[in-house]
């Protein structure tokens, strides 16, 4: 398969996994049977949920977002494109860089938001970069 999507990269300070948890609510929001890493998700457990890290995690710095099971498979197939609707799958893929030793400032988030298409001429790409963004 050839590499699909489009990759918006940004850095994040120490509020990163709180970022996530809201934005996972506004995905939410958008998708209330929400697949998350390739699970039903729903409101309730946002509270519990944690940041994916550790080797035993499936995806570790990496989550992903599709709508439900018809969507998944739509992804298994055509990678991150848009499907008949009109939106696609999408992930947050990050990784924590600890700044050099002497550099007097913390580390921080480097993180890639991979979406369906470039936000610059995609609506359902770009509303997905603007939940990351919104206050």
């Amino acid at each position: 398969m050839e590499p699909t999507g489009a990759q918006s990269v940004f850095v994040a300070g120490g509020d990163f996994p709180e970022r996530v948890r809201v934005f996972i609510g506004r995905q939410l929001d958008r998708w209330p049977g929400l697949l998350l890493d390739e699970e039903r998700f729903d409101r309730g457990m946002l509270g519990r949920w944690e940041l994916p890290g550790s080797p035993e995690d499936p995806y570790p710095e990496c989550v992903t977002f599709c709508r439900d099971d018809a969507m998944n498979a739509f992804w298994e197939e055509n990678g991150y494109d848009l499907d008949a609707s009109g939106e696609g799958p999408f992930a947050l893929f990050f990784r924590w860089r600890a700044a050099p030793p002497g550099a007097g400032v913390g580390g921080h988030w480097a993180v890639t938001l991979l979406t369906p298409d470039e936000p610059a001429v995609d609506p359902f790409s770009r509303s997905v970069v603007a939940d990351w963004f919104r206050p």
